[in-house]
């Protein structure tokens, strides 16, 4: 403790530890509030799963393997219960402990007779079976005990009269009702064990801590933690995450495929080779490709600049040398793959690896000699690569087979024109995010060290100024002018989707809307502000009367160049008008899922509302 005078302790200490009191005794509080929630709202849940359940057998007896998809989510919802509970458990007895010794830390500077609460109601409150020593600390352990154990067994009793309730089991309902009981005695066990060695875990928490502080505050070598590990594991396995959005374009190549070489004839195996192309051209081909970037990227990381590769804790030996095996090991892993299950997309496959790794060398080699035209041209292949390496895998014999699916209509022109349209989409999705990074450079007064960035700035200067006005969070919101390259390519992607809405639907009206659409989008390159948003509405306005009357006369392939034009609006908005350099997919669907987890809480407790008919609302602190 820190001493003022001798024998004194310094008011800013005992300030500190009440405070810090405080706080321990509201978590504890709150605590509490959370278990009771969280049994309630897993006992109202699995009642609706079971209940609905029930109702399905009642009325349609082909239900049954819904009835065994319900199981299985009443089971995950009981094991996160059981788990959650437990750890909420373990972090009170551990809270106590530290409470505990909060309050002896103030007795030492009050030296006066008070007894505090945790202290105070130790004797009977215990968790600890090994500390009843009379009466009443057995009664109120014998009370919670009990109380605790009816609404776990509650729940795990709906659960087995829902699981004797779906026979004929098989496997996969036997493996999940004994992983379920598993669990259930591994949390009871765990919760026990831990309320016994609670003094133990206490006492090893605080040295641990110390230590670690010690080595924070006074810097010197540390090894890797935990989570640095997990962080570069996750990085080695995925090393673009931030770019996981971009795979969605072989789904959209293979939907296609299946869209028109199929028609009605769809089935769920049909996809099989879906899974196959996103594994290999995706996680292994392209995050190969992205590793072998970033490895060369150490020299601008050595010079100060931001990188993903992992130099700052395994050194820049160690990290490129991983990221050379790992390359390595994906590009024979993705052959192998190929050779051996490929089957008959094991030529699209190839091709398309094969494009991905001369695309890959020339991007490489147009970097490191400053051609700016070529890395220009170049980014612009990812998504149609892409595109009809999942069309190509969803129809192996697609060249046979396009004439077909054209009808009277030139197929090979149409799957020309959306090559050239998905160029352009790759081009102003990649460019766009580099202007916005060479701006952000010249307005700081930062050194721009990437070529084609300095290319860009150089071409924005002729009609921006980088000055304080300017937008900080979102500097490509200012007007533009039509030369700008972004504008450019997402016009000439409008473009050519047009020509190939002109190819498929002779009609007067429907060409007036194109024009309409090209007039709009035009306009919104050149607008700055509010006026892209504005656009962008009356862009997609007329996009929707497009698409109702093709949908009126039939016109299914017009209606797919419909919403690729839609897709292909709302993305360059999004670049333009939202844009945000940090922005992560995974981290993304992260929040959505905690979001979604505050939403179903929070319609948690008003059912629990409803029913118990008293206010739940304050324990959610809502």
């Amino acid at each position: 403790m820190e001493v003022k005078k001798e024998g004194t302790v310094s008011e800013e200490t005992a300030e500190e530890l009440r405070m810090e009191l405080s706080e321990c005794r509201e978590d504890e509080r709150s605590a509490q509030n959370q278990i009771v929630q969280v049994i309630s709202t897993a006992g109202t849940v699995l009642s609706v799963i079971f209940g609905v359940s029930s109702y399905l057998k009642e009325i349609d007896a082909s239900m049954a393997q819904m009835r065994h998809y319900l199981f299985y989510l009443s089971s995950l919802v009981l094991i996160l219960t059981l788990s959650y509970i437990t750890a909420l458990g373990m972090r009170n007895v551990l809270r106590f402990h530290y409470i505990r010794d909060l309050e002896d830390r103030l007795y030492c500077i009050n030296r006066n007779d008070m007894v505090h609460w945790m202290s105070f109601s130790s004797p009977i409150t215990t968790r600890n079976p090994l500390h009843l020593k009379n009466g009443y600390s057995i009664f109120h352990y014998l009370s919670y005990a009990i109380a605790t154990v009816c609404a776990i067994s509650f729940c795990l009793v709906i659960q087995y009269v829902q699981y004797i309730s779906i026979k004929p089991h098989d496997m996969v309902d036997k493996a999940v009702i004994f992983v379920l009981g598993a669990i259930a005695v591994l949390d009871c066990g765990a919760f026990v064990i831990m309320s016994v060695k609670a003094q133990k875990m206490f006492c090893w928490a605080a040295r641990v801590s110390r230590e670690r502080r010690r080595k924070r505050v006074l810097g010197g070598e540390t090894k890797l933690q935990l989570k640095d590990k997990i962080q570069i594991f996750l990085y080695y396995l995925y090393p673009k995450k931030k770019d996981f959005q971009k795979s969605f374009i072989i789904g959209i190549g293979f939907a296609t495929g299946i869209f028109l070489f199929y028609d009605a004839h769809m089935t769920w195996q049909m996809w099989n080779p879906f899974f196959l192309s996103f594994f290999v051209i995706e996680f292994l081909v392209y995050q190969a490709r992205y590793l072998w970037n970033d490895v060369r990227g150490i020299g601008d990381i050595r010079k100060g600049e931001k990188g993903r590769l992992p130099v700052h804790c395994l050194g820049e030996r160690r990290a490129g040398l991983a990221a050379f095996f790992i390359v390595f090991t994906r590009i024979i892993a993705a052959g192998f793959i190929v050779i051996q299950f490929g089957g008959e997309i094991a030529v699209p496959l190839a091709v398309s690896m094969s494009v991905i790794l001369v695309i890959s060398v020339m991007y490489e080699a147009g970097r490191a000699k400053k051609w700016d035209r070529m890395v220009f041209f170049l980014v612009s292949l990812g998504y149609p690569v892409r595109f009809f390496s999942g069309l190509w895998a969803s129809c192996p014999d697609f060249w046979n087979r396009k004439a077909e699916a054209a009808g009277s209509t030139n197929m090979n022109i149409l799957l020309f024109l959306l090559f050239l349209s998905y160029m352009c989409l790759g081009e102003f999705s990649a460019v766009l995010p580099w202007a916005h990074e060479a701006f952000t450079q010249k307005r700081g007064g930062e050194r721009i060290t990437k070529s084609y960035c300095n290319t860009l700035i150089e071409k924005m200067s002729q009609h921006r100024e980088c000055t304080v006005s300017t937008d900080i969070l979102f500097p490509m919101r200012e007007e533009g002018k039509l030369s700008d390259v972004w504008n450019i390519s997402f016009l000439l992607g409008i473009f050519f989707l047009t020509m190939m809405t002109v190819l498929l639907k002779r009609d007067g009206f429907l060409w007036l809307l194109e024009i309409s659409i090209l007039f709009c989008t035009m306009k919104l390159c050149v607008s700055g502000h509010g006026k892209i948003l504005v656009y962008t509405i009356l862009s997609i306005v007329l996009l929707s009367a497009k698409t109702v009357l093709c949908a009126a006369s039939d016109a299914v392939l017009c209606i797919y160049v419909c919403v690729t034009e839609a897709v292909f609006i709302l993305l360059y908005f999004s670049l333009r008008y939202l844009f945000d350099p940090s922005f992560d997919f995974f981290h993304l669907l992260r929040s959505s899922a905690v979001w979604a987890g505050s939403k179903i809480r929070r319609a948690g407790s008003k059912i629990l509302y409803l029913f118990a008919g008293r206010d739940l609302q304050d324990h959610t602190g809502k």
